[in-house]
């Protein structure tokens, strides 16, 4: 017996072990390696148009994109270019016989075997990094017997605390049991995986009663977004029509009803004074009874939407969220149970009326509503034309694209070197936002864990990854967002103009009174004895040429100073067991310059300097991602001189990606690079980098250059920054050499500060807003060329020597490392300039 258990035992560390190796391969492959698959339900409109929406951003990432489902709509897939896979598919005339009668158990043993055996078949065959689901319910069981992530396009009203639910009676049958029996049978077989559900919806909409789980993201409605044609559709040109008539939209839906009442349904509107323009979704075959009526197959239905004053019809979630986009009411009558839910939302939100579907099949009642709706149309307009803001933030499929990177690439999975206390995460937050109210923080984050921001809970203990919670904030808390913006705001208006749509200098320089503290707490570790001690010093260049020492403590510090190295280097001193604290500190005069581009004056390089500064990886130079990456810039045309080049580069990566913090293994230039390029987002380090390696694959020379930024005012003339277990002077950017202009600083803070540091939900302010976007131009342009005399620079070796250092204990084995960063050790550090 005991022996049956280990094996079991074994066997499954033996799968999860495969299931973790998986995860560390997919995370290695670049976007263009991975290969999704997504399954469909292709007898309904509404289900091939969603997963399309997803497709497309996806493939625009660079993602490999295959389709998989059977039904008379799968033509619109294969027409974008999709691969497209025929598999078993639940034909929907047994769905609609079912839902005629008021059951939903269409799924019965037989079926869910068939259609889990084909899916198997398929992805076994094309082996996808990762399955997406849209109408397909049996994808979770083939997801769990074949170990594969999956990411289901869902609704929010099936969260589990969704706030108006539909509450069924005890004997409504349900589907679940016959899915999770199947599991049951086959429980052997299954294998790890994940889990994502993209909610193709908006939580005004459809809100939550309580905390969203992590796995589940409001991602917006995936609708189709069609261009504006010069011309427009036959159904909707001025011609033949009484334009002063109100046009009535009217989708007879893609999914069935009985054939006759359409029919009567058009001759009952057709005598009254508007436009009738219907889309049948080539299920009815109907003649138009008078000249104001209009039929068509299909018409995209944003431009009919723009046209219209009423819409009216049996459509479901698409219809509805395109006619809210638009600011049009609705009159609407639910086909299937997830209508139910979202008319009930339109009539609760006074966004238009509902019909049951048993009123909708007479047309008296129809006119009675449509008369009612016009009557009362400027209350439902004015409404709907309120709502209509919400719908304009969200951009459904490239959210859903971000939620896909996620989870293959891991982002948003906690690190358990990342995981801190709620206390430590306010100490990381506390600094960088000003805030004077820990309690306000404390309030932030308790509302931030109903709406969703990545942590751990356990009894009222709760910790957070100091990254990935912290760009939940920053993309998802306005309060957080706008805090941290405005505080940048505060600090550059001394130092910084806009003029004209540009950014200038107000002074050529700045003279500071700096103060640096580092404190290390050692009660935090186990470490006692001996330790070293690296303090980085700010560096003397030709534009920070003053840095004179006025004062350091202990005072004992001051022989260790080495001011070309950047540091007091390896200060002796000893952690006591009784010690809670070690705090050292210096003082020192500063004057930073901002030279004007025009101004630059530098000498020639050397041609080993030259070598050194371009060189590069050889792997890099042979990136299929990097060179094709580059061959899309165009830098090859002959009148661009190395300024040129290096400034669309430059520009091409600041408008493209985001400020984010992320949790490399490795930012080495090939892999700072590879992650640019495969992210839209990154920070200072990584982007500098990666911009680095290509400038020098172009031949132009380029170095990293170190240091760091005093953001938060502190009162009059006087600015600082404080950090918790994180280097102070760790900012990054970059410097190239050309002919015309010597070293050129290349800095990439204007995408914190632009209009790319936007999200739908990050800024609620509409005047903070438009001031991003006017600004965001001009801080992207002064960032190349530019640099702002409000910082500090140090040795990039403050990137790679820990400040406070005790001997290895594995210095046997690793005779390289004599000393290391105490195990376990957390750090404050403090800077402050004060001007003078």
């Amino acid at each position: 017996m005991l022996a049956q258990i280990n094996k079991k035992l074994w066997d499954w560390l033996t799968i999860w072990n495969v299931f973790l190796a998986k995860m560390e391969r997919d995370t290695a492959l670049q976007r263009n390696e991975h290969r999704l698959l997504i399954f469909f339900h292709g007898y309904s409109l509404a289900h091939v148009i969603r997963p399309l929406v997803v497709a497309r951003a996806l493939r625009q990432r660079g993602y490999e994109v295959l389709f998989a489902g059977r039904g008379p709509h799968a033509q619109r897939i294969a027409d974008e270019g999709f691969p497209l896979y025929d598999v078993e598919t639940m034909p929907q005339q047994r769905m609609d016989e079912h839902l005629a009668r008021g059951v939903y158990n269409y799924y019965d043993d037989e079926w869910i075997k068939r259609c889990v055996e084909a899916e198997q078949a398929l992805v076994r065959q094309v082996q996808p990094s990762l399955l997406i689901a849209d109408l397909r319910p049996t994808l979770r069981l083939t997801a769990a017997l074949e170990g594969i992530d999956i990411a289901f396009i869902d609704a929010a009203y099936n969260l589990p605390n969704y706030s108006s639910p539909i509450r069924l009676p005890d004997y409504f049958p349900r589907q679940a049991g016959c899915f999770d029996e199947y599991l049951t049978q086959n429980f052997a077989e299954q294998r790890p995986h994940r889990s994502a559900f993209l909610m193709a919806d908006v939580p005004q909409f459809h809100p939550s009663a309580g905390p969203v789980p992590s796995s589940h993201h409001y991602v917006g409605p995936l609708i189709e977004d069609e261009p504006i044609a010069d011309e427009p559709p036959a159904a909707l040109s001025d011609e033949g029509w009484n334009t002063s008539l109100p046009l009535i939209y009217f989708n007879a839906g893609s999914t069935g009803v009985d054939d006759r009442f359409l029919p009567a349904v058009l001759r009952a509107l057709a005598p009254l004074p508007y436009r009738l323009l219907v889309t049948t979704a080539g299920r009815y075959t109907v003649e138009a009874p008078s000249a104001n009526v209009r039929i068509v197959d299909y018409l995209p239905a944003r431009l009919a939407m723009r046209q219209a004053a009423l819409f009216i019809g049996i459509g479901g979630i698409g219809s509805i969220y395109h006619a809210l986009t638009e600011g049009v009411p609705i009159i609407g009558a639910p086909e299937h149970l997830d209508q139910e839910y979202h008319l009930n939302r339109v009539r609760d939100l006074g966004l238009g009326l509902k019909l049951s579907r048993q009123h909708f099949a007479h047309p008296k009642d129809i006119l009675h509503q449509v008369r009612y709706l016009f009557d009362h149309y400027d209350e439902f307009s004015t409404r709907c034309a309120a709502f209509a803001k919400h719908m304009s933030t969200y951009k459904g499929g490239e959210t859903a694209a971000d939620v896909i990177d996620s989870l293959i690439y891991h982002n948003d999975s906690f690190d358990q070197d990342n995981m801190v206390s709620e206390d430590e995460f306010i100490r990381h937050l506390y600094p960088l936002t000003g805030t004077s109210s820990l309690p306000t923080l404390r309030a932030l984050l308790a509302e931030a864990r109903q709406r969703g921001i990545p942590h751990v809970q356990q009894g009222r203990l709760v910790w957070y990854d100091k990254r990935t919670s912290w760009n939940w904030l920053y993309d998802h808390e306005p309060r957080f967002f706008e805090l941290d913006y405005r505080m940048r705001e505060q600090m550059r208006a001394p130092f910084l103009a806009h003029r004209n749509g540009k950014l200038e200098a107000r002074q050529a320089s700045q003279r500071y009174q700096l103060t640096y503290t580092y404190k290390a707490h050692v009660a935090s570790c186990e470490t006692t004895g001996a330790a070293r001690l690296f303090l980085p010093y700010p560096l003397r260049l030709p534009q920070q040429p003053v840095v004179e020492l006025t004062a350091c403590n202990p005072s004992e510090l001051r022989p260790y100073l080495s001011p070309h190295a950047g540091f007091f280097y390896a200060y002796p001193c000893s952690i006591e067991p009784a010690d809670e604290t070690l705090e050292f500190s210096y003082s020192c005069e500063i004057e930073v310059h901002n030279l004007p581009m025009a101004g630059r004056v530098s000498e020639p390089l050397t041609p080993s300097e030259h070598r050194h500064y371009t060189e590069v990886e050889d792997s890099l130079g042979q990136s299929r991602l990097v060179l094709d990456f580059l061959a899309g810039l165009h830098l090859d045309e002959p009148s661009l001189s190395d300024v040129d080049k290096a400034r669309r580069l430059y520009e091409n990566l600041a408008r493209s990606k985001r400020f984010q913090k992320t949790n490399e293994k490795c930012q080495c230039l090939a892999c700072s690079t590879s992650m640019t390029l495969n992210d839209d987002s990154g920070h200072c380090i990584t982007l500098s980098r990666a911009y680095m390696a290509m400038c020098r694959l172009l031949g132009i020379p380029a170095r990293e250059v170190t240091g760091g930024l005093a953001v938060a005012p502190q009162g009059p003339d006087r600015y600082g920054i404080s950090t918790y277990d994180n280097p102070i002077f760790g900012h990054t950017w970059v410097e190239l050499y050309t002919s015309e202009t010597g070293w050129l600083p290349v800095e990439f803070h204007g995408i914190a500060l632009g209009s790319h540091a936007m999200t739908a939900d990050n800024v609620a302010d509409p005047l903070l807003r438009q001031r991003i976007e006017d600004h965001s131009e001009a801080f992207l342009d002064y960032y190349f060329g530019h640099l702002d005399c409000h910082r500090v620079m140090c040795s990039k070796s403050v990137l790679d020597i820990p400040q406070l250092m005790v001997p290895n204990p594995n210095a046997a084995t690793e005779p390289n490392r004599p000393l290391t960063m105490p195990e376990g050790l957390h750090y404050e550090c403090h800077l402050t300039l004060e001007c003078r």
